[in-house]
């Protein structure tokens, strides 16, 4: 019964919090872009994948997958004014940076038995973004959390 805890106690996600940093290091990264509830041209989130075998999938409706790219046309345009955060692992490796707007919170959900980090995304001024229509890995990766 102990070996059976065990076993089931290694598959459960784990909770992480991202760390707040100043900019995104520059170079290329696979991104996936999620566009705000209201529509319209904003992005609610940028996630910017190190690798694209991280498999980091970002747990909202919207969500596009846009050409490998820099972080800088993205800072400079429809994401200006945006926090950025490293997102690392429970093995505390990096796996790639999250661009959110200033009113929102982030949680990081580390399912290390599927390999994948889940972000969810909350808007501060009430308006939940998570969902299960978004995903990095095309699995919609909001389900079952």
């Amino acid at each position: 019964m102990v070996a059976l805890l065990g076993v089931v106690g290694c598959a459960s996600p784990v909770l992480l919090t991202p760390e707040r940093v100043e900019r995104i290091p520059p170079g290329r990264y696979d991104v996936l872009a999620a566009h705000s509830v209201g529509g319209g041209l904003d992005y609610a989130a940028v996630l910017f994948q190190t690798r694209e075998e991280n498999h980091v999938a970002l747990a909202m409706p919207g969500v596009e997958r846009r050409s490998a790219v820099g972080p800088a046309e993205f800072v400079s345009g429809r994401a200006a004014g945006f926090s950025a955060y490293e997102l690392r692992d429970a093995a505390n490796a990096v796996r790639g940076y999250l661009l959110l707007p200033p009113r929102s919170s982030v949680r990081v959900w580390d399912r290390a038995a599927q390999h994948e980090l889940v972000i969810m995304v909350d808007s501060l001024d009430g308006a939940y973004q998570g969902g299960g229509g978004g995903g990095g890995t095309g699995g919609g990766a909001g389900s079952g959390m």
